[in-house]
This record gives structure tokens, C-alpha cells and sequence, in this order.
């Protein structure tokens, strides 16, 4: 394994000043410690802004192979207990693409994970692919969906043929990829004419993110990049696509997952409170939906 530095995806400088120090170092060993909801340590790498387009980025990255293991090894088995509530957030980003797509048509879920999104527009008329590259994942997603198929797949392996879908999704899954570029670009090809890109990322420049700093619980060793409203329409623009509309994220978590989350930061107080509170039976299974600074855009192909 190894960390490498990160130049600007959006408009190639290398340039940069700091944003935050970050926790680790280009040393940080057991990469996948830190990755998905099942995660033992929620640490982060330096954080810097560009100095030719502002877009924020993580200073260092694992390497390209590296990822590629990470993700296709991962099981996240604290994602899907989590189910009844990601359930709810499903339903929200349907209710998002009905808005611009009246009717439903052929729809690809890239990063489907174990299937929630797909199986709720499947059950709502939507033609559905799943992408996915972790094993583990794509076993749920096809027990859960019925005539699917879910493509076994890394991005950079992935191909489907041009015009093929009228809808594709990214939920939680672009500030992940190392060249977010090339993927919206393979996507714009996949699109049919006008077709319509969703996706739902962290939002640097949003209210929680300002509040918290350095402390914000979107700055993780697996994000790579951290979009605003403005960089990412930029790198929507440059790579082929109209963005029509932003909207700020409400997630759905129980407070047992808030609780768990809270003590993947080795805060020794923190964590005697917090499994005090999640030994209390009665609060683990409460959902709550609140902001945490994500954003949720629909953009169109041109």
C-alpha cells in the first residue's frame, strides 16, 4: 500500500493551500480500517483548497490498486443494519428523480451497494442496473432485487454501451472515485441525449461543515474530494452536463449508529457515554433525520 499526493481533478493545478491538518500521514497503515459505515477509525488525511479553482481535496490518497482491493474486499455490515432507515433516504432521491422523470425508464445505480436504492425505484416501475464493486454488496443486492443484474465491477473496468440509460445515479459515491472526471465523462457517453445525472455528496461550503471545521464527520480517510455547490457545477460543466437543481441532504440514522459513529473517534469519555447510552435499549432503534452537510443535485446531459 501506498499514499499518494493528489492534484486537482477539476482544473489540473497542483497548487494549493491548507485547510486542515488532518490526523494522519502518508504512514497511516490498515487503509481499510477507515473505510465505509463499518469503519474502526474515522480519521483524514491533510485537507487543502486549490489555488486555481478552490476545490477542496484530501492532500493524499491510498494508491490506485489499493483502492480498488479496498473496495472490492469490502463488507459493511453496519451499512445494511441500517436498513430501514437508508430505506427512507431511498425514497427521498426517488421522489427527487420523479421530479425531472415523470415516467419510469432504464436507471443505473453506480456504487448500489446492497441494493436499497434499486429495489425501491424497482418496486416503482423503474428497468434498474446496479455497478458495484464489492462482492459482499452485490450478493445482497441480488437477493434483493428480482430479474436485476448487478455488474460485479470496479468503475474503471466497467463499460455499458453509449445512450444506453435514461437515468444514472452517484449516491455517496463521487467523492470516493480518484478521477470523478473520467467517471462523469464514461456517464455523459452511457446517458441517452438529455438524460438525467443524480447524485448526493458531502458539501464543503454547507452550514455544518463551516460550523464544525475540522470537526466535521464528513472529513474521512476514503473522502477524496469535498465539492461546493460551485466547483461542482464547474466539473459537471466541463465534463458535459447542465446542473438544474441543488438541494440540501436530510440523512435518516437511528441514534445507535449516531452513538457507534461517535466512537470511531477514540475520545476515552466520549466513548464510556456513548455505550451508556447504547446499552439503553430504548434509544438505539429512535431514527432521526437531520442535516450532517451533504448536497443532492440533478443534472442534465448536453
Amino acid at each position: 500500500m501506498a499514499s499518494i499526493e493528489t492534484g486537482c481533478d477539476l482544473c489540473g493545478s497542483i497548487e494549493y493551500s491548507g485547510l486542515y491538518r488532518g490526523n494522519l500521514d502518508g504512514s497511516a497503515s490498515n487503509a481499510a480500517a477507515y473505510y465505509s459505515s463499518s469503519r474502526f477509525d474515522a480519521d483524514y488525511y491533510p485537507i487543502v483548497r486549490c489555488a486555481g479553482c478552490n476545490l477542496v481535496r484530501s492532500f493524499l490518497r491510498e494508491d490506485d490498486l489499493t483502492l480498488s482491493d479496498i473496495y472490492t474486499r469490502l463488507e459493511d455490515r453496519k451499512y445494511e443494519a441500517e436498513a430501514v432507515n437508508r430505506r427512507r433516504t431511498a425514497l427521498s432521491y426517488l421522489n427527487l428523480v420523479s421530479r425531472f422523470c415523470q415516467e419510469p425508464q432504464t436507471l443505473l445505480d453506480i456504487g448500489c451497494s446492497t441494493g436499497i436504492f434499486l429495489s425501491t425505484a424497482q418496486q416503482a416501475g423503474w428497468n434498474v442496473t446496479g455497478l458495484e464493486p464489492s462482492r459482499w454488496a452485490a450478493h445482497l443486492a441480488s437477493g434483493r432485487l428480482s430479474g436485476t443484474k448487478i455488474v460485479v465491477s470496479t468503475l474503471d473496468e466497467a463499460d455499458f454501451p453509449a445512450e444506453n440509460f435514461d437515468v444514472i445515479t452517484l449516491w455517496d459515491v463521487i467523492e470516493h472515485l480518484p478521477y470523478p472526471s473520467e467517471v462523469l465523462l464514461s456517464i455523459h457517453r452511457w446517458l441517452k441525449p438529455s438524460g438525467w445525472l443524480f447524485l448526493n455528496t458531502p458539501n464543503i461550503a454547507s452550514i455544518p461543515s463551516r460550523a464544525l471545521g475540522a470537526r466535521w464527520m464528513l472529513l474521512l480517510r476514503e473522502h477524496i474530494w469535498y465539492f461546493s455547490p460551485q466547483t461542482l457545477q464547474m466539473l459537471l460543466a466541463k465534463c458535459g452536463f447542465r446542473l438544474v437543481s441543488t438541494r440540501s441532504n436530510l440523512v435518516w440514522f437511528s441514534m445507535g449508529t449516531i452513538l457507534t459513529r461517535m466512537t470511531q473517534y477514540h475520545n476515552p469519555q466520549l466513548i464510556r457515554f456513548t455505550r451508556a447510552l447504547i446499552d439503553c435499549q430504548r434509544f438505539v432503534n429512535v431514527p432521526l433525520r437531520f442535516p450532517i452537510g451533504e448536497i443532492t443535485i440533478a443534472a442534465q446531459k448536453v
